[in-house]
């Protein structure tokens, strides 16, 4: 049953709308894995062209071996990295007044394929970008302190600031289907009997 009002009015859950973003901030492993992956399909295509050419009768497991294991296996490491590397950044919008006002201050450009883009024709979208401070509130749930949201942007690959911004934008602007959001619930958490 729905609480009331003033219990509402009590609870510490209702607050300002909140968002999640999983940021990876070690870029150069993002390439070390992207560029893994890349030779892992062509050491998997060397070994399979091998079979073809019966150069190498070997059964498609033991051709596996040599390169591809080693490429497999730095994979693994690194993407082990990446996850201590990732963390949850929480975004926090602000009240509805002073959405609209800053909104109303920094407004689309006419024309603005940018603003149209990132942040959905509402505002100007470098300025939101300039702006995410004001938003991102907690890393992994810990409060951001002075000069962790520069060490973030700083690190942060372009396009997650993209989506960050959007995100932005998408807090203060979208609906929240709760039924949708509640009917799933199940299918994500599983069966309580799990």
């Amino acid at each position: 049953m729905s609480k009331s009002l003033a219990e509402l009015r009590q609870s510490p859950r209702v607050g300002l709308p909140e968002r999640s973003y999983s940021l990876c901030l070690a870029s150069t492993l993002v390439a070390e894995v992207q560029a893994l992956l890349t030779a892992l399909e062509d050491a998997r295509s060397a070994a399979s062209a091998q079979q073809e050419d019966g150069k190498a009768a070997k059964p498609k497991r033991m051709a596996d071996g040599g390169a591809v294991k080693k490429i497999r296996d730095r994979l693994a490491e690194v993407r082990g990295e990446m996850v201590e590397h990732t963390g949850s950044l929480t975004l926090r919008g602000i009240d509805e007044g002073k959405w609209r006002i800053w909104v109303g201050q920094h407004p689309a450009r006419e024309g603005s394929d940018r603003d149209d883009r990132i942040a959905y024709g509402y505002c100007n979208a470098d300025d939101l970008l300039d702006n995410l401070e004001q938003f991102a509130v907690a890393w992994n749930g810990d409060t951001l302190g002075a000069g962790d949201w520069e060490f973030i942007r700083s690190k942060a690959a372009p396009g997650d600031l993209l989506e960050i911004a959007s995100l932005v934008v998408v807090m203060h602007e979208s609906v929240i289907d709760v039924p949708k959001l509640l009917s799933s619930s199940p299918e994500i958490l599983g069966d309580a009997s799990d």
